[in-house]
C-alpha cells in the first residue's frame, strides 16, 4: 500500500507542469500553486479520494484545502530525505 506522498507524487507527476525532464517533481512549482490555490493544483488534488480525505475538509456542502498540511509533508518528505543522503555520504 502506498503513502500518502508516495500518491501525492504519483497525482502530481500526472501533470507536465509539475514533473522536470528527468521525472522528478518540480516542488518549488508545487509549493507555489498551493500558496497560489491553483485551480489545476487543486482539481488534481480533488482527483484522488486518498487525497482528498488527508488534505481537504468539509464543512456544510464545503470543501476547504488544507494547504499548510499538503506543505508540510512536502517539506517533512524533503528534509528526510536530504538527512538520509546526509548519513549515507558519511
Amino acid at each position: 500500500m502506498k503513502n500518502i506522498f508516495e500518491i501525492v507524487q504519483e497525482v502530481l507527476l500526472g501533470a507536465d507542469k509539475y514533473q522536470s525532464e528527468d521525472n522528478n517533481l518540480l516542488k518549488a512549482k508545487v509549493y507555489s500553486d498551493i500558496m497560489m490555490m491553483d485551480e489545476e493544483l487543486l482539481s488534481l488534488l480533488l482527483s484522488n479520494e486518498r487525497i482528498k480525505e488527508e488534505f481537504f475538509t468539509k464543512v456544510k456542502d464545503t470543501l476547504i484545502f488544507d494547504k499548510q498540511n499538503l506543505h508540510g509533508l512536502l517539506n517533512r518528505k524533503n528534509f528526510f530525505q536530504t538527512a538520509i543522503q546526509d548519513i549515507q555520504i558519511k
